[in-house]
């Protein structure tokens, strides 16, 4: 993460699923807050996932339905990891 890999390239570098990576980052970010995930996420879907969560849908499934599948589970992990939102 410090290094600046995006999700993706850390999943490869482990050699595990971005859903495996994304849990483990997610508990990161709940000892450590300031966690930077600009590079896990790209700005804009950070954005969409906001703007989702604001409407006040917070399920992951129905978060990634409502944004036609073009976010994934892990990246909705992350950004909900980053916002403190269960």
């Amino acid at each position: 993460i410090k290094q600046k890999y995006s999700l993706n390239q850390i999943a490869n570098k482990l050699k595990l699923s971005e859903s495996v990576v994304s849990v483990q980052i997610e508990s990161l970010i709940k000892f450590y807050p300031d966690t930077d995930i600009k590079s896990l996420v790209p700005h804009e879907k950070i954005n969409m996932i906001k703007k989702t969560l604001e409407k006040g849908i917070t399920n992951i499934k129905s978060i990634r339905e409502s944004l036609n599948e073009r976010v994934s589970y892990g990246e909705i992990r992350i950004v909900k990891a980053k916002l403190k939102i269960n």
